[in-house]
């Protein structure tokens, strides 16, 4: 019998979707471990993290955010996640609660139905760490009271200059978070692209460029030479809203170069499907 891994914050488990759960887990004889995602903070310290074996699969109880971690951890034991919504907003998460026993059944019995799976395309960062998969976005923006940023954008053999507070790479799975703040379309997941979006852009730039997924794409981050000092960063990075700077050794005041990358390997998820729902979307935003 596989093993099944429950994440949450501790506001949620008093929570009755929390409560029905575990009785289920119970109830079937599973053996099941309970993760406080707490414990990690909000920089999110993934090497504190379980490690990871074959047949751990994972559930989320929460919103977006405590999905996204159980994507990191289910992704890295290459499992399925089952992510629970609670509350009204909510696009990675299953909100139907009617079917919530049935999901938990399936991974409980570790037996799926196809049609419940969605498979959804990863990306990383190999210059910042190699290890850390990104399902929704790599952003770069400036950092505290820093003026704008210098990108110098590649990909398919051409170069885009350009200036701006920040820039956002995300998957089509992503376009609706932090790509879609900044003015990004929204992208059907079925459809595997990187999607490239500047943040308040000084310059004239496309409001998106959307590539086909398996496109390399390399970002060089530059400050103004104005305002350059030896003492400040000149940037920060986030995976999927987690702020890690840590950015390849050397000098911060000088270039930064920073390649992204489509994994192999895709992110399975339960009860979430790959085609877009933008009137649930727009309906959950424009509430």
């Amino acid at each position: 019998m596989n093993k099944i891994r429950v994440l949450s914050y501790p506001d949620y488990k008093d929570t009755e979707i929390y409560t029905r759960l575990i009785q289920q887990l119970n109830q079937s004889g599973q053996e099941f471990e309970e993760l406080d995602l707490s414990i990690y903070g909000p920089e999110f310290k993934a090497e504190l993290l379980p490690k990871e074996n074959k047949d751990v699969n994972v559930i989320s109880v929460g919103g977006d955010g405590t999905a996204l971690k159980g994507m990191y951890l289910a992704y890295q034991s290459d499992s399925v996640l089952l992510p629970l919504g609670l509350g009204e907003v909510g696009y990675l998460v299953n909100s139907d609660k009617r079917k919530y026993s049935k999901y938990i059944k399936q991974i409980i019995e570790n037996k799926f139905r196809n049609e419940d799976i969605s498979k959804r395309s990863v990306i990383s960062c190999p210059t910042v760490n190699p290890d850390w998969p990104v399902f929704n976005e790599i952003a770069i923006s400036k950092t505290g009271s820093n003026t704008l940023l210098e990108f110098k954008i590649k990909f398919n053999d051409q170069s885009i200059d350009l200036k701006a507070d920040g820039i956002v790479v995300s998957t089509s799975g992503g376009s609706t978070a932090y790509s879609y703040s900044a003015g990004g379309p929204i992208v059907d997941p079925s459809f595997d692209s990187v999607v490239i979006t500047p943040i308040a852009p000084f310059s004239k730039f496309p409001r998106s460029i959307v590539l086909s997924s398996n496109t390399a794409v390399s970002i060089t981050v530059d400050t103004p030479k104005y305002y350059i000092t030896s003492n400040q960063p000149k940037c920060d990075i986030f995976f999927d809203g987690v702020r890690v700077n840590d950015l390849p050794k050397g000098d911060l005041t000088n270039e930064t170069l920073f390649e992204i990358k489509l994994n192999e390997r895709k992110v399975k998820i339960m009860g979430i499907s790959n085609n877009a729902n933008i009137s649930e979307f727009l309906s959950q935003i424009l509430r």
